[in-house]
């Protein structure tokens, strides 16, 4: 590249005089400009990339050594003890420091009979200060919900963390480490296993003081072991525990749509006598108004929601179920009573009380905002008032920072709010069948009792749109089917017509 000297020298070299001379150097030093400016910016273009590839390969080797760990966190929990007998190590209400080290990091060594007490305490040195502040502590169970930091010390802790958060696509990079940081601040919160909330408790008041009696249901040999299994789990967790109260209700073990099994408790005769609690549900069509003009969405699913509501000690024996093995009962709120859902809404709300931004159906929490900076400090917020409450969010279900998002059947982000595309897909491929006939499952789970088409309750009624009437059926479409043809149901006349409106207002 030319410099200022060699270019007044070939002005003088070319004879160049008056304004012929200043119009030529003129040019030539704008020429130059340009040219060290282009170079100037390759340089800085250079150092960027240089940057971002360090910035990459840094983050990229924190992940590495991240699985690394985990995977032998995972190695390590093989060997942990979940459940600590109470008579062995509790003297007077209160645990020895010994007692205490072993029952925390027994998976750090292979064999700790072998290892005398000096050693083992030297070797653990480091952590010593952490063992006062669980001391005492009951002994009985040795639940992550009692000593919440133990993930991060080491100890037995969740098989998900922080690290398994999911993040919006076309976040710059600027957005992303700020979404990072805040949750690292509150990682405690960010587990599959379920907390201990300390806001609300689920109580039972019954109509009656007869307790509840009924035996046991047969479970399917194939799936005892899978009940045995779950039901141990439960009990480690500090789920449930052994009973011997006077109520019983029987254990029902069904598929779900994975494949796997699912254990649920039949209350129907317990409802039957429980006072019914009013606590109202947002209806989804007053979540969804006046998000229009939102750009960002954050998705928080509470872990194992209703188990995170301990409940009332006095209605603990209420809880009871009885199985093929044992007799147990609740410590945390179980699925199947009448107002389960309802006493986690209330303990919902009363979390999000003042937080606009902030919407809830059952266990399930969306953040909208208009605006990056209301969106990181809502985040910051929420985050603190659950881990005050002790409620727990599962990570691999959560999106933070999104700028589209599903939530209740619905599509949001970028100005609209319309149908959520795996449902209308069913509902297609539903099109393509015999149009005289409908699977079962659309209609109800029990088409003697069919009170409507379920697809015909989505697009009539769930996806009305705002302040559009919900369309009542007639007595006729009340009765959607014949009785059964070969194994199928036939659908009414009448019937077949909604089907097809159906289908035109969903453009299929």
């Amino acid at each position: 590249m030319a410099t200022i000297e060699e270019i007044v020298k070939k002005a003088d070299l070319l004879g160049y005089r008056g304004e012929k001379r200043e119009e030529y150097l003129k040019q030539e030093f704008k020429l130059l400009e340009e040219r060290q400016e282009k170079k100037e910016e390759a340089e800085r273009q250079e150092k960027k990339e240089e940057a971002e590839r360090q910035t990459r390969e840094k983050k990229e080797e924190a992940e590495r050594q991240a699985r690394e760990k985990k995977e032998e966190a995972e190695q390590r929990c093989h060997r942990s003890p979940r459940t600590l007998p109470h008579s062995s190590c509790c003297m007077g209400g209160l645990r020895g420091p010994m007692h205490i080290l072993r029952e925390l990091w027994t998976k750090e060594i292979e064999e700790p009979d072998v290892i005398s007490s000096y050693e083992y305490v030297l070797n653990l040195r480091e952590r010593l200060d952490d063992t006062p502040k669980i001391a005492h502590l009951e002994g009985e169970h040795f639940n992550d919900s009692d000593c919440e930091a133990l993930s991060e010390l080491g100890g037995w802790g969740s098989e998900e963390s922080v690290n398994d958060l999911k993040y919006g696509d076309g976040l710059t990079l600027d957005q992303r480490r700020q979404l990072e940081e805040v949750a690292v601040s509150y990682s405690s919160i960010f587990s599959d296993r379920p907390g201990t909330a300390s806001t609300e408790e689920h109580c039972i008041e019954l109509t009656s003081s007869i307790p509840v009696r009924q035996r046991q249901y047969l479970v399917p040999y194939a799936m005892r072991q899978t009940l045995r299994d779950e039901l141990r789990e439960m009990e480690d967790l500090g789920i449930i525990r052994k009973s011997s109260s006077p109520y019983a209700s029987p254990v029902v073990v069904v598929k779900k749509k994975d494949g796997t099994n699912r254990v649920c408790i039949d209350y129907r005769r317990l409802n039957k006598l429980t006072i019914f609690d009013p606590q109202p549900m947002t209806p989804p069509a007053d979540i969804f108004q006046g998000m229009e003009k939102d750009q960002y969405f954050s998705k928080i699913d509470l872990s194992k929601g209703y188990w995170q509501i301990p409940v009332r000690k006095k209605d603990i024996p209420k809880t009871s179920f009885v199985t093929m093995d044992c007799h147990y009962e609740f410590l945390r709120m179980p699925f199947g009573m009448m107002y389960s859902g309802a006493t986690l809404t209330h303990a919902v709300k009363k979390l999000l009380c003042g937080m606009d931004n902030v919407v809830d159906y059952i266990d399930d929490l969306l953040i909208h905002t208009e605006t990056w900076e209301a969106h990181v400090k809502t985040l910051s917020e929420l985050f603190r008032r659950l881990q005050g409450a002790n409620f727990t969010v599962r990570p691999v279900t959560c999106l933070l920072g999104s700028r589209t998002v599903d939530f209740l059947g619905h599509s949001l982000g970028r100005g609209v709010i319309g149908l959520q595309d795996e449902n209308v897909e069913k509902v297609a491929l539903m099109a393509h069948t015999q149009k005289a006939y409908i699977p079962r499952s659309v209609v109800s789970q029990n088409p003697s009792q069919c009170k409507g088409c379920t697809v015909q309750y989505l697009v009539r009624c769930y996806y009305r749109q705002p302040g559009q009437a919900c369309h009542r059926p007639s007595v006729q479409e009340y009765s959607c089917t014949n009785p059964p043809e070969y194994g199928k149901y036939v659908l009414r006349a009448q019937t077949q017509r909604i089907w097809h409106l159906v289908l035109m207002a969903l453009g299929l």
